[in-house]
């Protein structure tokens, strides 16, 4: 889903497309077969330990059987949470006549709460062997397990979903339409630059930050998020790694970062006239998007101080984890810059931030078990300073590459 946000509104492709004999809805599905097979690459990754359990508990064949189950369980998902996203992106567009960025970011943040609330159960109740019946045991995670318990009825649900999901897929599609030139998000339309250059500066890309279906989607998302990770906290069987999330929930705004380079880099030409160098932008582009993550993480930490879910005594190390994902994502976005281009941009940019949050933590739980938490959260604000450093450095090496924009 984040993928599919990440998105242009319009591409090259469908003005070719639009020009030959294809049909919209086959147009629409052959670009986004590539977008979900990489998505599904990331889900088999993510899903490894599952088939390891598998192949322990059932054997061989019960190991390959729950690995094609699995595979087909990931794309029939897919396809129904993109059907279901662009039929009501559609929808609301249509009928409620909202802007297009509004509508792909409301849309998104409904698919995604409404999968969270309906898969999230067994995970936060970790209830096995109930007698009674409830319609819950429709779900397809439920389905799928008994079929790997021998039950050869749950056969039939399993394809009612896959025939289900390919069929709310075709009719998104048909619904989907891609525009030339879609409305803006008109966010703090009467606010005017400041006074001196970097202030300006840090306006200006603040703005641009706060104005992206990006930034809504995180608002909107954050709450139940928070409240997702409250729920898991009271399962015994994974409240260590729910303290875990909880930490690390007010960073996720940071993670925004990623589009810090590429958001305003065809705009550049404008500040280097009024202040002759290219690099204006370095400086004033960390100061904003630390202020926009900053706005959003401080409701986050108070929401889960309110819950009980993180202490006071765990500041230090919530503080530094923000540092360091705020570091990592703006090197990601320097060395893989977003474009509204090409979508897959931002997905090769947050592979790097994943591989480099990471061997970081790795480092981190090291220098935590050998010496102390305060330590280790040091150790987190020292790496964040030298990827800093390494998006200064990416960030200049990019100026002999922007007069092409000019």
């Amino acid at each position: 889903m984040v993928l599919t946000v990440s998105l242009p509104s319009r591409t090259s492709l469908q003005s070719l497309l639009d020009l030959l004999p294809v049909g919209r809805t086959t147009g629409q599905v052959g670009q986004l077969v590539p977008l979900m097979a990489i998505a599904a690459i990331f889900g088999l990754a993510l899903s490894a330990t599952a088939v390891v359990v598998a192949q322990r508990v059932l054997g061989t064949g019960g190991a390959v059987a729950a690995c094609a189950l699995l595979v087909g369980n990931i794309v029939s998902l897919q396809m129904l949470a993109l059907g279901a996203f662009h039929a009501l992106a559609s929808l609301l567009k249509r009928c409620v006549r909202l802007p297009h960025q509004y509508a792909v970011a409301g849309g998104a943040a409904v698919v995604m709460a409404s999968a969270l609330l309906a898969f999230s159960r067994d995970v936060l109740e970790f209830r096995y062997g109930q007698e009674a019946w409830s319609p819950w045991d429709l779900l397809l995670p439920r389905l799928t397990a008994r079929i790997l318990a021998g039950e050869g009825l749950a056969v039939v649900g399993i394809g009612v979903w896959w025939i289900a999901a390919a069929i709310v897929f075709v009719a998104g599609s048909r619904m989907h339409r891609q525009e030339q030139a879609p409305a803006g998000i008109r966010l703090l339309t009467r606010t005017t630059p400041p006074s001196g250059e970097f202030a300006a500066g840090a306006w200006f890309e603040a703005l641009i930050a706060i104005r992206t279906p990006q930034f809504i989607v995180t608002c909107l998302a954050s709450l139940p998020l928070v409240l997702a990770v409250r729920g898991m906290s009271a399962v015994e069987l994974i409240a260590p790694a729910a303290e875990k999330l909880a930490a690390g929930l007010p960073a996720v705004p940071f993670a925004l970062g990623m589009y810090a380079v590429g958001r305003t880099m065809r705009f550049r030409w404008l500040g280097a006239i009024i202040q002759g160098r290219w690099s204006w932008w370095i400086g004033p582009q960390v100061a904003a998007y630390a202020l926009v993550g900053v706005g959003l993480a401080i409701p986050i930490y108070a929401a889960e101080l309110a819950l009980g879910m993180i202490a006071i005594g765990d500041t230090p190390g919530v503080v530094a984890r923000m540092a360091l994902i705020f570091a990592v994502a703006l090197l990601a976005g320097a060395l893989i810059p977003y474009s509204e281009d090409q979508g897959l941009s931002v997905t090769a940019a947050g592979f790097l931030a994943a591989i480099a949050v990471m061997l970081s933590s790795l480092l981190t739980s090291w220098v935590a078990s050998a010496t102390n938490s305060l330590t280790a959260a040091a150790a987190e604000v020292l790496l964040a300073g030298l990827f800093l450093l390494l998006y200064a450095a990416a960030a200049s090496s990019q100026e002999n590459n922007v007069a092409r924009y000019v």
